[in-house]
């Protein structure tokens, strides 16, 4: 979109793009990029809590067969088993479907990408794209900044 007024600082995941910031006074713009490792530790997690939920529905079972076999004139025991069990069971349905998405977005995270700006009238803009930076003079046809592994730089287009 269009950058006006107090922004002096925009930062993003994996790409940026600016139509027209037609502030004067200085603006950082910056691509963190995604932690891989960050995302694999949670993948990780999931699935130990997938186990964890998978044990204590088995346990539930055997705690119904229990209840069941006692014969008791209260089916208050069991109903209040049937319904933690549903609980643990949504739970899992949850804990799954988050691991499917996440296994399915994980091998598909772009390195830090791109920041494209259509025209800029700042006084001092500073791009940056993982841990290189370029600062940049004013300018007013479309500029599209990339990082560039062979020269550990950032480089404009």
């Amino acid at each position: 979109g269009v950058i006006l007024g107090d922004s002096n600082k925009i930062v993003a995941k994996n790409a940026i793009y600016i139509r027209n910031i037609l502030q004067d006074k200085p603006l950082e713009v910056t691509i963190m990029g995604f932690s891989i490792d960050e995302c694999k530790a949670l993948l990780a997690q999931i699935e130990k809590d997938i186990e964890d939920k998978l044990g204590e529905i088995r346990k539930m079972g055997n705690r119904k067969l229990l209840t069941m076999e006692k014969d008791s004139k209260n089916n208050n025991e069991f109903f209040d088993l049937l319904t933690t069990e549903q609980a643990f069971r949504d739970e899992l349905n949850f804990l799954n479907k988050m691991e499917q998405n996440l296994s399915h977005i994980i091998y598909k995270i772009p390195a830090p990408g791109v920041i494209e700006i259509e025209k800029s009238l700042c006084s001092k803009l500073t791009v940056s794209i993982g841990s290189n930076s370029l600062e940049v003079a004013p300018f007013r046809k479309k500029s599209i900044f990339i990082h560039n592994d062979e020269e550990e730089c950032l480089i404009m287009k």
